[in-house]
């Protein structure tokens, strides 16, 4: 998350764009999905403790 959420910022830069609005969109998502990725990795130790 915190990823995504750095491109995105870094992504501002661009200004109100199409290109800018699209890969904030998209990086934003692609941090979602890291962090729950990595979240569904470490279930099963959490389910352990």
């Amino acid at each position: 998350m915190a990823f995504g959420m750095l491109v995105y910022f870094l992504a501002a830069l661009l200004g109100n764009r199409p290109l800018g609005n699209a890969l904030r969109c998209a990086w934003l998502a692609i941090g979602n999905v890291w962090m729950f990725g990595g979240l569904l990795v470490t279930m099963k130790k959490a389910q352990r403790a």
